[in-house]
C-alpha cells in the first residue's frame, strides 16, 4: 500500500495577470511552512521570500517529481500560461486556487471562466478566492458566480495594504497584525480572511 503525502500540494493560477495570484502565494507560504516553485523567472516571489523557500524553474528545467516533493508543502505558481511541468503540478495539486477581481466585468469574467475551464480538465479541486474586493464587489461577484453556477467553494480577500507590507518586508500578516494599534485594527479582518482559507487548504 503507498505511503500517503503527508505534506500539501497547491496551486495558485489564473490566466489574467493583476488578479493577486502571485501575491496570494506568498501570503500562504509566509504564514506556515510552505516552499512556491515558479516557471516565471522574473516572478516577484523573490523578493518577499528567503531563497531557500522558492524554486524558479528556468525554461529546460525539470519539474520535481511527486517522489521529490514527498512530504513537503509546496504552492505552484504558474506565471500567466500553461506549460507541460505545470500542468504536472496541478495534477498532484490538492486543491487549485483561482482569484478574480472585479468578476462580473466582462474581461475578468471571461478569464476567470477560461481558467475554471482549462483547470477542470486536470483537476477539480477548485478554490476561488474573490480577491481585492470591497463589500459591494464581493456581492456582485457572489451573484455572478451564481449565474454561472458554479459550486466551488469561495473565499473573499479584502483589499489591503498590508500585502504590500508583506512583500516589501518579507513577513506575515499575521505578524503584522501583533504590532498592534492600528495595524491590528486595519489589517486584522484580511488576516481572518487568509486564515480561513489557509485552515481550508490544510484540511
Amino acid at each position: 500500500m503507498a505511503k500517503k503525502d503527508s505534506g500539501k500540494k497547491i496551486t495558485v493560477y489564473t490566466l489574467k495577470g493583476g488578479e493577486g495570484k502571485t501575491t496570494i502565494a506568498c501570503a500562504i507560504a509566509l504564514e506556515g511552512d510552505w516552499a512556491i516553485i515558479t516557471n516565471d523567472v522574473h516572478s516577484d516571489l523573490t523578493s518577499a521570500l528567503k531563497e531557500e523557500s522558492y524554486l524558479v524553474l528556468d525554461p529546460h528545467h525539470p519539474l520535481p517529481t511527486k517522489e521529490d516533493l514527498f512530504g513537503a508543502n509546496i504552492i505552484f505558481d504558474p506565471g500567466g500560461f500553461l506549460d507541460e511541468r505545470m500542468i504536472d503540478a496541478i495534477k498532484m495539486s490538492d486543491y487549485v486556487i483561482i482569484p478574480v477581481t472585479e468578476f462580473g466585468k466582462k474581461l475578468n469574467t471571461e478569464r476567470f471562466m477560461a481558467s475554471v475551464f482549462e483547470i477542470e480538465q486536470y483537476n477539480k479541486n477548485i478554490v476561488i478566492v474573490l480577491n481585492k474586493i470591497t463589500d459591494e464587489t464581493a456581492k456582485i461577484a457572489k451573484e455572478e458566480l451564481k449565474k454561472q453556477k458554479y459550486n466551488y467553494p469561495v473565499f473573499e480577500m479584502k483589499k489591503n495594504e498590508a500585502f504590500e507590507i508583506m512583500l516589501n518586508e518579507g513577513i506575515p500578516i499575521s505578524q503584522i497584525v501583533k504590532r498592534g494599534g492600528l495595524f491590528k485594527r486595519w489589517f486584522s479582518q484580511v488576516d481572518n480572511q487568509l486564515q480561513n482559507l489557509i485552515n481550508y487548504i490544510n484540511k
